[in-house]
């Protein structure tokens, strides 16, 4: 299929060719050359069919102008959206520039093949405007509002949710791991999230299990504030706040590595003794890659056996256990 023809049966699949014009036209008001099937035909006094000056689409563009200069009203679907990767900005200052293709357009969240009528850079400005004019709290109001909306849109549509994302990440690559990478020198919960979040997920890769999809905050009883104050509590003298954002200290399994345990999912007991509390210390990065799989008792686990490796994890599940079961009889009492 010639290009012709697929713009004639592509864009106009309701019109029948009544001429036999081929090849192009140059098109005074797009300053492009054009297949004859993108103008239309006038008829002549004598009867004779010539080729319209302009092209449809600006032939539609000029209609459009005259009438908004005029004051008239103007059909969106007759004239905006009458050709496809086209559409009117109703907010353009400059009416000879409003008609533009349509990735110029803000796309709509919730109707994602529908642009909406405002190009991006009027978007941009009437945001930029609109916004100057609110007080603080009234800008806190309308972020919550959004908020509620945009939570219930995704829960609604989960999928469109996360192609949306995709796509936006794809796109601002670069954005994102910038604002990434200063997140993690100044927020301690942001960097404390990513490298539990890194940790587990790559655990379980190396056993051959998965995280399906789970937070790593719903396979552990506790959250990322505890977590933290249990690190920085047993923070040693020559440790500082900053050294654990320059990536110089690590969160690190210690007394007992991560090598002595076995488990097949995140729910085994294994798994919670050892990604529970007091198996995670802040270490320096040298000493704990030293340490890796080593033992208190200079051993490493990689060479214990099976009845070796049971004769130090049981007592560790035994005492697990009793903890669970005096937490469950405080929580009755509380609730009694």
């Amino acid at each position: 299929m010639f290009k012709s023809d697929y713009i004639l049966e592509y864009q106009y699949p309701n019109r029948r060719q009544k001429h036999n014009f081929t090849g192009t036209k140059f098109c005074p008001r797009c300053k492009e050359d054009k297949f004859v099937e993108e103008f239309t035909t006038d008829t002549t006094k004598e009867g004779k069919k010539i080729l319209h000056g302009y092209c449809r689409i600006c032939a539609k563009a000029i209609i459009v102008l005259r009438r908004l200069n005029l004051g008239l009203s103007v059909k969106s679907t007759s004239l905006f959206c009458v050709f496809k990767g086209h559409k009117h900005c109703t907010m353009h200052e400059n009416q000879e520039e409003a008609i533009m293709p349509i990735d110029k357009f803000t796309k709509r969240w919730d109707f994602y093949k529908c642009q909406s009528g405002v190009c991006l850079e009027c978007n941009r400005k009437w945001h930029k405007d609109w916004k100057n004019g609110w007080t603080e709290e009234e800008y806190k109001k309308y972020l919550e509002k959004e908020r509620i909306k945009n939570t219930k849109l995704r829960k609604e549509n989960p999928e469109r949710s996360r192609a949306y994302t995709r796509k936006s990440r794809a796109k601002h690559k670069d954005k994102h791991n910038a604002k990434a990478r200063e997140r993690m020198k100044t927020d301690p919960k942001y960097r404390i999230d990513r490298l539990m979040k890194g940790g587990i997920s790559q655990d379980l890769k190396r056993r051959g299990l998965k995280k399906s999809g789970r937070k790593w905050l719903t396979m552990i009883p506790y959250n990322k504030e505890e977590l933290l104050n249990h690190l920085f509590f047993a923070i040693k003298p020559d440790m500082r706040q900053e050294d654990f954002f320059n990536g110089k200290l690590h969160v690190g399994h210690f007394p007992w590595p991560r090598e002595l345990f076995r488990y097949s999912s995140a729910d085994d007991i294994e798994f919670q003794i050892c990604w529970g509390l007091d198996n995670l210390k802040l270490q320096w990065g040298g000493e704990n890659m030293s340490l890796m799989d080593k033992l208190p008792d200079g051993r490493f686990a990689r060479n214990l056996t099976e009845k070796e490796r049971m004769a130090i994890v049981q007592p560790l599940i035994d005492a697990y256990l009793i903890k669970q079961e005096r937490a469950e009889i405080l929580l009755a009492c509380r609730a009694y």
